[in-house]
């Protein structure tokens, strides 16, 4: 079952054991726990990761939990938007959890937000060119471009 924010509540339900997308990943985590590569499989298994505002921040935990349950490698794609897509760098690179320490920590620092900074409460310039910029050196990103995978956003 394909489950959408447009999609009615009772229709809204976690995949059960027996969802074929759920077999696929148990199959694809055992082939990799064998030691056997994913490559020519006759099937395609895809992620797409949502961003925009507080999306970011859900998929970016939902991706920590899934990177420490190894899934990392069992997609053959994985395509992100906005902060969906950065959060894919860094799950794909297996830094998932430093990708949330910027939402925990930057993110929620007087120098990003503050209410009584008049006419720029958030400071995008702070995010752009401090955290984005001293992070570089363990970004995600720069080890993410070096892997095998490719970059959609």
């Amino acid at each position: 079952m394909i489950a959408s924010s447009n999609t009615p509540s009772a229709s809204r339900m976690h995949p059960g054991p027996d969802d074929p997308v759920v077999k696929e990943i148990e199959r694809r985590l055992g082939l990799l726990k064998e030691g056997r590569e994913l490559w020519g499989l006759n099937t395609k298994l895809g992620l797409v990761v949502e961003g925009g505002g507080m999306r970011g921040v859900v998929s970016g935990g939902a991706l920590i939990a899934m990177e420490r349950v190894g899934l990392t490698s069992v997609f053959d794609e994985v395509y992100g938007e906005s902060a969906g897509a950065i959060n894919a760098c860094y799950f794909l690179a297996g830094k998932a959890a430093f990708g949330g320490r910027i939402y925990l920590e930057d993110l929620t620092s007087f120098r990003f937000i503050n209410p009584l900074r008049r006419g720029k409460i958030l400071d995008v310039d702070f995010l752009i060119d401090e955290v984005m910029t001293s992070i570089n050196e363990e970004s995600a990103c720069g080890k993410y471009w070096q892997s095998p995978w490719q970059c959609r956003s």
